[in-house]
């Protein structure tokens, strides 16, 4: 089941904490809302309906954990429509630039403000970190030949993809995310988990 399958009611929870199908929501109205539904150190995940490379990363994710994968990249929201983003390096960039993807919003409501500040900050130490091209690298690798792990052997531990550094910034405030597991993971993966630990999720199309 990939995000389209949403909008035909697949993914329903009966947990009211979780909400797995996605509603529109307008970036307009969000903003004018004072962004009610997106909290400081939130996880968001997403997928871009029709975008070819969200679909090549959301395959390669699926062949790799034998699943279907519904997300194909993960970042942190700082607050105030802001999110912290690896594109070619690890940069600040606006929530409307997700304006057309399918957004997945994961709170721990167990953590402290505290937790939360402490996550953002200590992720922004990274500010400007490459891309860890090694670690795509590794993932396609995986896919043609059918196995898993290699990404653990041949990251490099100077840069990120997307949902290692997000695993990476949630341990400043929480060690036990993700089980402690290395951070080598996928927005799948992360997806999974957070289901599974009972984190509130509200899932959102974005849209003008």
């Amino acid at each position: 089941m990939g995000p389209r399958a949403f909008y035909q009611g697949a993914g329903m929870t009966e947990n009211h904490t979780q909400n797995l199908i996605p509603r529109k929501l307008s970036y307009r109205a969000l903003v004018r809302s004072g962004w009610a539904g997106f909290t400081r150190a939130n996880i968001v995940n997403a997928f871009q309906l029709g975008g070819g490379v969200s679909g090549a990363i959301a395959a390669c994710e699926s062949k790799i954990l034998g699943l279907k994968a519904e997300f194909s990249h993960s970042m942190l929201y700082l607050g105030r429509g802001q999110l912290l983003d690896q594109q070619s390096k690890l940069e600040v960039r606006s929530l409307e630039n997700y304006v057309g993807y399918i957004l997945r919003c994961y709170r721990n409501p167990r953590y402290s403000q505290a937790q939360l500040n402490t996550i953002v900050a200590e992720s922004m130490v990274w500010h400007g970190t490459g891309y860890d091209f090694r670690i795509i690298g590794a993932h396609a690798a995986e896919t043609m030949l059918g196995t898993d792990g290699l990404a653990e052997r041949l990251h490099d531990p100077d840069r990120f993809d997307c949902s290692e550094g997000v695993c990476t910034f949630v341990r400043y405030g929480d060690l036990d995310f993700m089980d402690g597991r290395p951070c080598q993971v996928m927005p799948e993966e992360i997806d999974e988990w957070c289901i599974k630990a009972g984190w509130r999720i509200s899932t959102y199309a974005l849209v003008e």
